[in-house]
């Protein structure tokens, strides 16, 4: 058996094999994963991300009162501002390397989206760590042929959780403008590894897993309440989709 798989790996090859590290590992639904970030001036914030299916919901220590929630399926950003009860929706563009922070209702007719970023070059090496109990292997990543960051990433098994909430995971890392948080994560192409610990070379910039837990999120904390103002309305509204819903799509 043993002989087969290492057969199998041999004729697969790519960054995702190199990547794995766990044959048969226990798949939670949901998770929430807090991050520790640090700035280009030093300044620490924590993220908290809660993932449920396709839907993850973004909370920073240094805003209390708002959160994110973002739809990996539909591409979707909506800001939602508790205290006013409101909130917007943000646009994001199709390209997974663009983004832009203004709303529908303030975008001009026929603009286009800014110019994409260079594609990062992943390269896993043959090292390997553990990361706030995660075991992860290190990658190093490169733009335009120079290296700007190092990285440890992780896939489904040692982060215990299913492939949907992997890609969740990986599309909130490279979604456009890294939804405007300006962490260095990243996650592979085919959105199955995510970082659970990033830092830019210069060291100025670092991002790193300090928790994980797979505890079931309830109902209320992965939708906009029904009550809240929608700021570019009539543009269709905030999810109101039941989480069991959204661990199937």
């Amino acid at each position: 058996m043993l002989t087969s798989r290492l057969a199998l790996l041999q004729r697969l090859g790519g960054l995702s094999l190199a990547l794995t590290g766990c044959w048969a590992c226990v798949a939670h639904a949901d998770a929430t994963m807090v991050y520790e970030m640090t700035d280009a001036a030093g300044d620490k914030s924590q993220y908290t991300f809660t993932i449920v299916g396709r839907f993850v919901r973004v909370d920073g220590d240094k805003t209390p009162k708002a959160h994110w929630l973002y739809d990996s399926g539909f591409r979707k950003l909506y800001h939602v501002d508790d205290e006013k009860r409101q909130y917007r929706l943000m646009r994001v563009f199709d390209n997974p390397y663009v983004a832009s922070s203004r709303s529908p209702s303030e975008a001009k007719s026929g603009e286009q989206p800014p110019a994409a970023h260079a594609r990062p070059e992943l390269t896993a090496r043959k090292e390997k760590k553990t990361v706030a109990g995660v075991r992860c292997r290190l990658v190093t990543e490169k733009r335009d042929g120079q290296v700007v960051a190092q990285h440890c990433m992780a896939g489904t098994g040692p982060l215990g959780i299913s492939k949907r909430e992997v890609y969740t995971l990986s599309r909130l890392f490279m979604a456009p403008g890294r939804l405007q948080f300006g962490w260095p994560g990243v996650a592979t192409s085919d959105e199955l590894f995510a970082c659970v610990q990033s830092q830019t070379r210069d060291g100025k910039q670092a991002l790193e897993l300090k928790s994980i837990s797979h505890d079931t999120v309830m109902d209320e904390r992965m939708r906009v309440p029904k009550t809240y103002r929608n700021l570019d309305a009539p543009v269709e509204p905030a999810p109101q989709e039941q989480p069991d819903a959204a661990r199937k799509s």
